[in-house]
């Protein structure tokens, strides 16, 4: 089976980092040690957002596997994500927009 891989693209701001937290614990509770996610900030590498053709930040790309699926802006659940993504995930991890605290962020 191959390497789940992923590419988020985010501004230089908070919301962009949120995702990418929230993003690393779903995926590593989805895969474990099984995936790959490059996080590219389109202000320092603006190339690569008009290569994959990002219109809206944050948007995230499953390239792997096949067939690629994107989502652009931070799904209200895991299991929201899961079903855009085409993947399994953990009741465990549980809403995506609240944080440690239980408080919506």
């Amino acid at each position: 089976m191959s390497q789940a891989r992923y590419l988020l693209f985010i501004g230089d701001n908070a919301l962009g980092a949120r995702a990418e937290i929230r993003l690393r614990a779903y995926l590593v509770d989805a895969h474990g040690d099984d995936f790959d996610l490059q996080v590219v900030d389109v202000r320092r590498e603006p190339e690569l957002g008009d290569k994959h053709r990002v219109l809206a930040t944050p948007c995230l790309i499953r390239q792997l596997p096949l067939p690629q699926r994107r989502l652009i802006g931070i799904p209200d659940s895991a299991a929201r994500l899961a079903e855009v993504m085409g993947v399994t995930w953990s009741q465990a991890l549980g809403d995506l927009r609240t944080d440690a605290n239980g408080e919506d962020s």
